[in-house]
């Protein structure tokens, strides 16, 4: 497994990224190829709000190059409803409309909601009840979370304990778990939430910490959720820069 650094962005498809990410005159049918052409992979938010749909997916999967990856996260039913219980048939039902992307899938990612305290008897079931065959992340939105047993368990089931650039949580706590790491920047002003634009020298404590895991050979993703006005690419190209040889290229120009 390479150590290089991925990253992107948590989506795409945002119309005021039209005359500052994509052509004016492209149309929206081509912008994840374009997409592509800038970053290796990307963050799929949608699946978190309602269910795939299967022609979607096999069109994304049929229009990036071949190494592009793709992250899917975790239904909101599952997370935020269900709060994991139970897990069977909504697991079944949510991965069903990726099989067309199976072999680009790098990541699911599953975010926890906010104000939900640490049940890891809870957490447990629901890991076990993953399928074997995918890599996975959690996010965590309660401090609660952010203590030992619950990184000992992700550790154990090789889940990566996201870690955070984030005005959402008190804690920011770095603590690798399984075999990856994955990192979310959704910005550092709580009045402003995903409008936050990172200034280079925010990002290069990330550039280095990234770095040194990469030579590691620990791979690692990272996604910028701040897409206000295109400051997500904007940051992401920056943290890319930064990062030199550590980061992974976008898979259209292998």
């Amino acid at each position: 497994m390479s150590g290089l650094v991925r990253v992107g962005t948590s989506g795409w498809q945002y119309d005021d990224w039209r005359g500052t990410v994509y052509p004016e005159d492209l149309p929206k049918t081509r912008w994840l190829s374009h997409y592509a052409t800038l970053f290796p992979t990307v963050e799929v938010n949608s699946t978190f709000y309602r269910l795939a749909r299967r022609t979607a997916v096999d069109r994304w999967a049929a229009t990036v190059p071949s190494g592009f990856e793709f992250v899917f996260k975790g239904s909101r039913y599952i997370t935020h409803q269900k709060k994991l219980n139970e897990p069977d048939e909504a697991l079944r039902r949510f991965f069903e409309p990726l099989e067309g992307a199976r072999e680009a899938t790098a990541v699911v990612l599953w975010q926890l909601p906010g104000r939900w305290k640490r049940d890891v008897e809870r957490l447990e079931s629901f890991l076990a009840a993953l399928p074997p065959d995918h890599r996975y992340a959690m996010e965590f939105r309660d401090d609660d979370w952010f203590h030992d047993e619950t990184y000992e368990l992700l550790d154990r089931y090789g889940v990566a304990n996201v870690w955070l650039s984030s005005s959402l949580t008190t804690e920011h706590a770095t603590v690798a778990t399984g075999d990856h790491v994955y990192v979310r920047f959704h910005g550092l002003d709580p009045d402003q939430a995903y409008r936050y634009d990172y200034s280079r020298e925010e990002l290069r404590p990330w550039a280095e910490r990234l770095g040194e895991l990469a030579r590691s050979g620990t791979p690692a993703w990272v996604f910028f959720n701040n897409d206000h006005h295109g400051h997500a690419v904007h940051n992401a190209e920056v943290l890319g820069e930064l990062l030199g040889d550590a980061a992974s290229p976008p898979a259209s120009s292998g």
